[in-house]
């Protein structure tokens, strides 16, 4: 625990009304497949073997390499942080950079890094159970403010 798998888009054929539509998978303009990486929070076994799972984005990916696809598909892939992250980090990474070094992934390397730093605080666990009860507010709000307070101690230090 935690739990993670990737969610993938791929085109797939379908028959409405006696018509064959192909639905296109979502990609990079080079053809690149992009998914969702997705977090577990809590999970559930039916009587008839099926699971229902609970789980919230944590970030986008590029699908790098399939390197496995018997008993289910297994790849590599590259995570994207937001661009707004990786702008953040260009210009002191332009600053560092010497020579032909490769600033725009030394700024997307601080950006993922900043997206994981963030990330327990982003993510909240809720459990299946908490989902079906009745409350003002969402059971799904997207951060833990316990999980707050801790970096925030943590980070006068």
């Amino acid at each position: 625990e935690p739990w993670y798998f990737g969610h993938l888009c791929l085109s797939e054929v379908v028959s409405e009304n006696n018509r064959d539509e192909i639905r296109q998978r979502t990609t990079e303009s080079n053809g690149t497949p992009i998914g969702t990486l997705m977090r577990v929070s809590d999970y559930r076994q039916m009587d008839d073997g099926r699971l229902t799972l609970f789980v919230q984005a944590v970030s986008r990916f590029r699908l790098f390499e399939e390197t496995h696809i018997i008993p289910y598909k297994i790849a590599t892939v590259e995570l994207l942080p937001d661009i707004e992250l990786v702008e953040a980090h260009l210009e002191g990474a332009m600053d560092i950079a010497v020579g032909g070094m490769d600033y725009c992934g030394a700024a997307r390397a601080a950006a993922i890094a900043e997206d994981r730093y963030w990330q327990d605080f982003e993510f909240r666990r809720v459990s299946l159970d908490d989902s079906t009860k009745k409350t003002s507010m969402s059971t799904m709000a997207n951060f833990d403010a316990r999980k707050a307070a801790t970096v925030a101690l943590n980070a006068d230090e």
